[in-house]
C-alpha cells in the first residue's frame, strides 16, 4: 500500500489535472477487470441503489465510480500543493457553512455524517478556511507509513485527525464544547452496530454518530461533497434532523441512525457514480 501511495503521489506531481482525468477511465476499467471481487460487490450494491437497472447500467456506474475514486485520490495526493484558501474557492457550499456557523452559535456541537462520496477533503478545507475547526475520525490503513501520510496531509487542511479506536473521549469532549466532528458513517457491519433500512433493505452500521449526538446534545447533519467539473465540489447538507429527546437508549439510537441514513440515500441517488463502496454493503453479499 505504501509503495502504491508513493507512485500515486509521483503521478499527481507530474501529470496535469486534465491528463489525470483522462487516464482515470481506462485505469478504472483495468482495476475492475483485475479485481473481480470488488467489481461484483459494486454490482450487487447498485442493485439496491438502482432497482431494476440492467447489468450493463450497473457496470457502467461501477466503472465511473472507480474512475471518480481515482480522481479523488489524485486530488488528495496533491493536498498541500496549494493553500487551503484556494481550495475553498473551488467549493460551492450553497450557504451550508454559514448555516452551520449559526447553529454553533447556540452552543451545541455538530456531528457531520458523511458517506464515502465525492471529495470530502476539499469540503473540509472550505470549513477550515471559513474558521470552523474540524475534528475527523479516521480509520487506519494497516500500514503505519500510510497512516502518517494521510493524517499529515489532512492536518495541512487544518483538520485534526484522530484514529478510530482511540477517538471516543476526545470526540465527546469536542462535541460537548460545541465543536464539529466529521464521521464517515456508511460502513457495513456483520455484527454489533445498529440495524436500519437503507435503500429498502436492512443493514447494520456503526451507532457511534447517533450515540455521540444523543449523549452530548450535538446535532447530526448529514453531508455529502460531490465533485463537479473543473475540480470544483459542492457541499450538500441536511439540517432538518432533530434528536429524539435527550435519551440515548436503543430506540433513540435507531431512530436517529435511520433518519441519518435516509438522508444519505438522497445524496447517493443524486450521485451514484461517486459512491465509493467497493465491498458488499448488504448482508446477502457478505454471506460465505
Amino acid at each position: 500500500m505504501y509503495w502504491g501511495w508513493l507512485l500515486l503521489r509521483a503521478a499527481a506531481r507530474v501529470l496535469p489535472t486534465g491528463v489525470a482525468d483522462l487516464l482515470a477511465r481506462p485505469i478504472a476499467a483495468a482495476v475492475l477487470l483485475a479485481w473481480p471481487r470488488g467489481r461484483r460487490a459494486m454490482l450487487r450494491n447498485y442493485r439496491h441503489v438502482l432497482p431494476g437497472a440492467s447489468r450493463w447500467k450497473r457496470t457502467s456506474l461501477a466503472w465511473r465510480a472507480m474512475a471518480n475514486y481515482l480522481r479523488y485520490l489524485v486530488a488528495f495526493a496533491r493536498v498541500g500543493d496549494e493553500p487551503t484558501s484556494r481550495l475553498a474557492l473551488r467549493t460551492d457550499d450553497g450557504g451550508a457553512i454559514e448555516r452551520l456557523k449559526r447553529h454553533l452559535e447556540s452552543g451545541r456541537g455538530a456531528v457531520l455524517a458523511l458517506p464515502h462520496l465525492g471529495n470530502w477533503d476539499t469540503g473540509a478545507a472550505a470549513l477550515s478556511a471559513a474558521g470552523v475547526p474540524l475534528m475527523v475520525v479516521g480509520e487506519r490503513f494497516g500500514d503505519t507509513r500510510v497512516d502518517r501520510e494521510v493524517f499529515r496531509r489532512r492536518a495541512r487542511l487544518g483538520i485534526e485527525v484522530l484514529p478510530l479506536r482511540t477517538a471516543l473521549p476526545s470526540v465527546a469532549r469536542r462535541l460537548k464544547a460545541g465543536g464539529v466532528v466529521a464521521l464517515l458513517v456508511d460502513r457495513p457491519l456483520r455484527d454489533d452496530g445498529v440495524e436500519v433500512e437503507f435503500f429498502g433493505a436492512p443493514v447494520r452500521i456503526p451507532e457511534g454518530a447517533a450515540r455521540l449526538a444523543l449523549r452530548t446534545g450535538a446535532k447530526v447533519v448529514p453531508v455529502a461533497v460531490p465533485m463537479l467539473r473543473g475540480g470544483r465540489v459542492r457541499i450538500l447538507a441536511d439540517f432538518g434532523i432533530e434528536n429524539p429527546g435527550d435519551r440515548d437508549d436503543a430506540a433513540a439510537v435507531t431512530a436517529l441512525s435511520q433518519a441519518m441514513m435516509r438522508s444519505l440515500e438522497g445524496f447517493i441517488r443524486q450521485f451514484p457514480d461517486q459512491w465509493y463502496m467497493f465491498r458488499d454493503f448488504w448482508a446477502e453479499g457478505r454471506r460465505p
